[in-house]
């Protein structure tokens, strides 16, 4: 497979370590087409030809005291493209958002050890499924990922990758998107669909919980009778958390308007002690059990509703070239 333009500029680099943590769940920037390039140049650059006309026009006459009405208007014209040059120039300029470097191997090792590391400027993610690194890359719930029964997006692989500065976490998304796009031949559109949904949002009295002050991935952890969760925000908790749960059955969509990073926690509640460390079904009972004395204490609620929720959908994509 012949290697993309974007491989070709990054020096791929190997290794990961693997330790356990939690994931948690910023639109696209804008992209400039050849047109729009050949347009600032064309138009602005220095050596625009309406630019160069307008100084052959000034610069090769003989002008009188008084200004004729066609030099105003060149003069005029002559202001308006010096001023716009360098504006034209750096939209022209602008590229979507990639890492300096990068490195995606794929994983082998089944229900192995996992990482799930996302900060600014670099991620490390290993033994994870493309249907995750989509839902990340676009900041989505993963049941707003969708596909054709044609596209496998369940092989998991190492991605290691670092931007060239100590970008915003919703940047190092933007370019693990250019990444899926180039390396997987990732190709999607979106759509709106109003299903019945449960809308989260805070109740009269305002949010019980406070932001995080902890640097790292968020992570889980079960102490006291609770799930705590550090370093979550509230899309994760409505999408990857409370839409889960069994007694809900419907997707949960965040609608507190509360954009942090927060420490909370939801508490376990089985009647069966013997259950509890169950962590493949139990667990996730055990939230359900304690919902409705979780969200009271969090100061949140649930209201069911029909409400507009946006779906990705994966047209194609391919395992990408071992590197």
């Amino acid at each position: 497979m012949p290697t993309s333009p974007l491989a070709q500029r990054i020096p791929w680099t190997r290794g990961v370590s693997r330790v356990w943590s939690v994931p948690r769940h910023v639109r696209s920037a804008p992209r400039i087409d050849s047109a729009h390039q050949l347009l600032a140049a064309g138009l602005f650059g220095n050596r625009s030809g309406l630019r160069d006309r307008l100084e052959t026009l000034l610069y090769t006459r003989t002008f009188s005291p008084r200004p004729s009405a066609h030099g105003v208007v060149a003069l005029g014209l002559l202001a308006l493209a010096t001023s716009l040059t360098p504006h034209w120039i750096a939209f022209a300029q602008q590229t979507r958002p990639e890492f300096e470097v990068a490195s995606i191997k794929l994983n082998k090792s089944g229900n192995g050890p996992s990482q799930r590391d996302l900060k600014p400027g670099s991620m490390v993610y290993t033994n994870r499924s493309l249907m995750e690194y989509i839902y990340v890359a676009w900041d989505l719930a993963p049941y707003q990922v969708t596909h054709g029964t044609s596209v496998s997006l369940y092989d998991r692989d190492d991605i290691e990758a670092r931007a060239a500065s100590r970008v915003p976490e919703a940047q190092v998304r933007l370019m693990l998107r250019s990444l899926l796009q180039d390396r997987f031949k990732l190709t999607v559109h979106h759509e709106t669909r109003e299903v019945s949904a449960y809308v989260l949002t805070v109740a009269k009295g305002g949010p019980h919980f406070k932001a995080s002050d902890t640097d790292g991935p968020l992570a889980g952890f079960v102490k006291e009778g609770s799930f705590n969760y550090r370093r979550t925000s509230m899309s994760y908790l409505a999408g990857s958390v409370l839409t889960n749960l069994p007694s809900l059955g419907r997707p949960v969509v965040d609608h507190t308007g509360l954009d942090g990073i927060y420490d909370l926690a939801l508490k376990l509640y089985d009647p069966d002690p013997a259950k509890s460390d169950d962590l493949k079904g139990g667990l996730l009972q055990q939230l359900d059990n304690g919902l409705q004395a979780s969200l009271k204490d969090l100061g949140l609620k649930l209201e069911l509703q029909k409400t507009p929720i946006e779906y990705l959908v994966v047209e194609h994509a391919e395992q990408p070239d071992a590197n």
